[in-house]
């Protein structure tokens, strides 16, 4: 694969894709996407809750 980057480019995003890695074989990654997961669902039940509120209001 040829990436059209300069040196300094490739260095960073090098970088980013080794602390990446890092970050997803530590636990900081399961506590993180814990924390996340449960923040989609909470997310999820409030967009549910308003959608009935909005019908019940309707009717």
């Amino acid at each position: 694969m040829y990436f059209k980057f300069s040196s300094n480019g490739l260095f960073f995003i090098g970088g980013i894709t080794i602390f990446l890695g890092i970050v997803i074989q530590s636990r900081i990654f399961e506590i993180l996407m814990d924390i996340f997961g449960w923040g989609l669902i909470i997310l999820g039940i409030l967009l549910i809750a308003s959608g009935i509120l909005n019908l019940i209001k309707k009717n």
